[in-house]
């Protein structure tokens, strides 16, 4: 099904007349160095194709990766890396490999053109002569200290020697009549030649920089009854092509694909849709990322583009202008050395997933003004929940735990309208404790968890939840909930009061409650709270000589708080943990937007 879904994908950019999708054998491929050679062979130049941060520039549509792995030497048509295409340095092993090169191109033959005959000129050049030409020609200097792949280009061309449209029919000729296996594929069911490998590689970041595979037989372990590779699992070789392009093509395009870890999430309509930049938009891109290209005119537009894609989303439009024919894909990808794992692989309507990710946003709702008109990207989330940058130790940076094993299970449960991954609540309890502060961001987290899987299940689980004495799954608002009866909401409640009246009576000190007192508080109550009651009563008792109506008001709110609570419990559960985290918040806003009225009670 992913296979047919991507080679559908490839079809339809085909169909399109989109540039960005390479023809049967050939892929777009970014060079640093294109060679300008003269019509009898000689070098003129070497053109550097890099941007300012020292990367490939422009990619140029080349002859497709032959896709060599370990120390097997086999050359890619018209670009290589220097051992390869100019045969630096000299050494047996490189001979070879330039040997490689100089065969490939001579098993397309002789062609009537003037750029072809060049390179084949050039190559047949002795090393030495190489040498002495590519020394004195601009750009060699720069190249050869940091060689990489290059390829050719006659002088006076606008186009590299391998996107001239007479060598681009030669090489279609000959991929046509390549002599592989004729089989039946597994997917179509036709009688086809098979692949041998699943080319072109495909491109994923925290891979292989020379690429993956997403099907691979390389060991003889995944082999059976004495077939070789792709013969295990036939597939026709344009099929391959079809599929993995278009892979690449979504890897590439930020519209069609966004990361979080080193998971990449790629999506795309059966046929155009323009939800397909909306689903990016609205789950996997924040507003404040680095790499966001905005107008120079307007550098609010990247920004508004979220804005609408939110408003369609939360209004329905999708909901209502799309039918059950609207199929949209939805493929999760992890790196896994020379393969690629497969995370997920989620098939709906437009439709469906337009409800799905709206009952999402309805969870993961923030009481502020400016998450009030974009939604909540899922990178922020994630973050939310790991741990900081750590200091460098010995030279060498620690990378950040983005929690990417938490990645897979989110994205899934927005899709499928499921609850929260466990782990997701552990990873946002674990971080309050750290913080020894309840973020936003973590406190909707905790209320979408918990709501989420409140009304998860079948219809006698749902009851079991509602039936439990401790009120575990009480349903959580966005605001603080007066009536709440979850003794772990309250004593949230309670420990943001007894951290205000302490602030009133010595203002703002080093140590406070909150800083020595939130992990046990918000996991051992019992403990903590015999102590912090037995403090607050010396700090409401200083408070009552310079103000005693505000003394009098934080007493009659800690009586009503203590009405909900019948003992301190000796421990709480993870959920109370999280349901205390968002009493702690919830009471904590209430004092700030209350902030004049409290003025008002200390003035009496």
């Amino acid at each position: 099904m992913i296979i047919q879904a991507l080679a559908r994908y490839y079809q339809r950019k085909v169909q399109n007349g989109d540039d960005g999708v390479a023809p049967l054998g050939f892929e777009y491929k970014k060079i640093p160095y294109v060679l300008v050679l003269r019509p009898d062979g000689t070098p003129v130049q070497i053109q550097i194709n890099k941007d300012a941060d020292g990367k490939p520039a422009r990619p140029f549509c080349v002859p497709q990766n032959c896709g060599r792995s370990g120390k097997r030497i086999e050359a890619n048509l018209l670009w290589d890396n220097f051992e390869y295409a100019l045969g630096f340095p000299n050494d047996k092993e490189t001979t070879r490999k330039h040997e490689a090169f100089r065969a490939r191109l001579a098993e397309l033959g002789d062609l009537p053109i003037l750029a072809w005959n060049a390179v084949r000129q050039f190559v047949a050049f002795s090393y030495e002569e190489k040498k002495t030409f590519l020394q004195k020609v601009p750009g060699w200097a720069e190249a050869s200290k940091t060689p990489n792949n290059i390829t050719f280009k006659l002088k006076g061309s606008s186009s590299i020697v391998a996107e001239l449209p007479e060598v681009k029919q030669a090489i279609e000729r000959e991929v046509g009549a390549a002599d592989a296996e004729l089989g039946r594929c597994m997917i179509t069911n036709e009688l086809v030649p098979i692949a041998r490998k699943h080319l072109p590689q495909i491109k994923i970041r925290g891979g292989q920089s020379s690429g993956a595979t997403l099907v691979s037989y390389n060991e003889n372990a995944f082999c059976s009854f004495g077939k070789k590779q792709g013969a295990n699992a036939p597939v026709g070789e344009k099929l391959v092509f079809e599929y993995a392009t278009a892979l690449n093509a979504l890897l590439a395009t930020p519209d069609n694909r966004f990361y979080l870890g080193d998971m990449a999430t790629v999506f795309w309509a059966r046929d155009s849709s323009d939800f397909e930049a909306v689903f990016g938009l609205t789950l996997g891109t924040s507003a404040n990322d680095k790499n966001t290209e905005e107008s120079e005119d307007n550098p609010d537009a990247y920004v508004d583009r979220v804005k609408e894609a939110y408003k369609a989303i939360f209004n329905g439009d999708y909901c209502e202008n799309h039918t059950e024919e609207d199929q949209f894909y939805v493929l999760g990808l992890s790196p896994n050395n020379a393969r690629i794992s497969v995370r997920f692989w989620r098939v709906g309507t437009v439709a469906q997933f337009a409800k799905n990710i709206k009952k999402y946003f309805d969870d993961i709702k923030i009481d502020e003004p400016r998450h009030a008109e974009r939604p909540l990207p899922l990178n922020r989330i994630l973050n939310s929940v790991a741990a900081p940058q750590k200091r460098r130790q010995k030279g060498v940076p620690i990378k950040k735990d983005a929690l990417t094993y938490l990645a897979n299970g989110l994205v899934r449960a927005v899709l499928d309208d499921s609850p929260f991954p466990y782990e997701l609540l552990e990873a946002a309890i674990r971080r309050n404790r750290a913080d020894k502060n309840v973020t936003p961001i973590r406190a909707a987290l905790i209320r979408a968890y918990i709501n989420r899987f409140a009304r998860f299940g079948t219809p006698e689980e749902q009851q079991r939840k509602q039936n439990d004495p401790a009120k575990q799954w009480e349903q959580c608002k966005m605001e603080l909930d007066l009536n709440k009866e979850n003794v772990g909401y309250q004593l949230g409640r309670y420990f943001a009061t007894l951290e205000r009246i302490q602030r009133s009576a010595l203002g703002k000190t080093n140590s406070t409650v909150r800083s020595r007192f939130y992990a046990s508080a918000s996991t051992t109550p019992a403990t903590a709270f015999s102590y912090l009651t037995r403090l607050s009563n010396f700090h409401l008792t200083k408070i009552e000589q310079q103000k005693p109506n505000l003394s009098a008001y934080y007493q009659k709110l800690l009586d009503e708080i203590s009405l909900k609570i019948e003992n301190f419990p000796p421990f709480l559960s993870l959920v109370n943990q999280g349901q205390f985290a968002l009493g702690y918040r919830h009471q904590r806003d209430a004092f700030r937007k209350k902030k004049d009225d409290s003025q008002e009670v200390a003035k009496g």
